[in-house]
């Protein structure tokens, strides 16, 4: 099982999209990202994992999507997302998993800022990824 928290360290409400464990979510999202390695020296093949789906309703706006599909954390506030990751390693050869969670700010035109801000949500700007954390596969 893996869990992920993501807690507002600063000292202002912030909106973001809801995490998503596995493929990344698009502009403002927290996604996980997953690197492997053999335990074979001489094994140099890589893993990978791809995602697909639909296309993105881009008939919403982004004030409309923020304020129906975002969350909002207070400072001090977290979410916490969990799911099984079992399944996605199934298979492997021994080795190592490296993971970590990225927040990718969304790409915001000035008037979309204005916008957000007008009506009252804070979207953090910058992108941050946090350490990484291993998963031994044996």
């Amino acid at each position: 099982m893996l869990r992920i928290t993501l807690r507002n360290v600063g000292n202002i409400a912030v909106d973001l999209a809801m995490p998503n464990i596995g493929c990344p979510g698009g502009d403002g999202a927290v996604f996980v990202q997953y690197r492997w390695h053999s335990n074979d020296p001489n094994d140099l093949s890589g893993y990978g994992w791809g995602c697909g789906g639909g296309g993105l309703d881009h008939q919403l706006s982004l004030l409309t999507r923020v304020r129906e599909e975002w969350i909002r954390l207070q400072p001090g506030e977290f979410v916490t997302q969990s799911t099984n990751i079992r399944d996605r390693f199934k298979g492997m050869k021994p080795g190592t998993i490296e993971y970590w969670a990225e927040y990718s700010p969304p790409t915001l035109t000035t008037k979309e800022m204005e916008e957000l801000w007008e009506a009252g949500f804070v979207i953090p700007t910058e992108s941050l990824k946090s350490s990484p954390q291993t998963l031994i596969i044996r």
